[in-house]
């Protein structure tokens, strides 16, 4: 299993900067098992790809 986030930001000015934001890029299922035994899954499910974009100010 390869998980791979990604945020990149970029400064405005002193007080504003935007961002944008990748989760699970390679569109990786979760996955739980019972005990660490790879055989006795307790948790399958798929997510997707989930992007943010955005700005964050500061006062």
């Amino acid at each position: 299993m390869r998980l791979l986030d990604a945020k990149v930001a970029v400064d405005l000015t002193r007080n504003i900067r935007l961002f944008a934001e990748g989760q699970n890029l390679t569109d990786e299922p979760t996955r739980q098992y019972q005990g660490g035994v790879r055989n006795w899954v307790t948790q399958d499910e798929r997510y997707g790809r989930t992007f943010y974009i955005g700005a964050s100010l500061k006062w």
